[in-house]
């Protein structure tokens, strides 16, 4: 387990992200299906899926459509590093669960 400092609270997910592969690169993050990701590789993957949103439009928003496992976490990640509002729907989601 990473210690986090109180004040650390208060960064974003990706800042705390950053001190987890800076302390972990090795340790293991995600496993599905028997297939592990490291927190370095899931930090590069994340890198990819935010620079796959850079040449969004300033105010953009993006729907994020996966569902639960490792493709919906580096997604997420990915609009969190990049700035980006995100709404995550489950593609299994009932249409009354999803628009409310």
């Amino acid at each position: 387990m990473i210690p986090f400092e109180r004040a650390e609270f208060d960064g974003t997910i990706p800042t705390r992200l950053r001190r987890i592969v800076e302390a972990l690169p090795d340790a293991e993050a995600l496993v599905e299906d028997g297939r592990a990701l490291t927190y370095a590789a899931l930090d590069a993957e994340t890198d990819r899926a935010a620079a796959s949103l850079a040449d969004l439009p300033p105010g953009a928003a993006v729907a994020l459509v996966f569902g639960i496992g490792t493709e919906a976490v580096i997604a997420l990640l990915g609009a969190l590093k990049a700035g980006v509002p995100a709404m995550p729907i489950d593609p299994a989601a009932p249409p009354e669960d999803v628009m409310g």
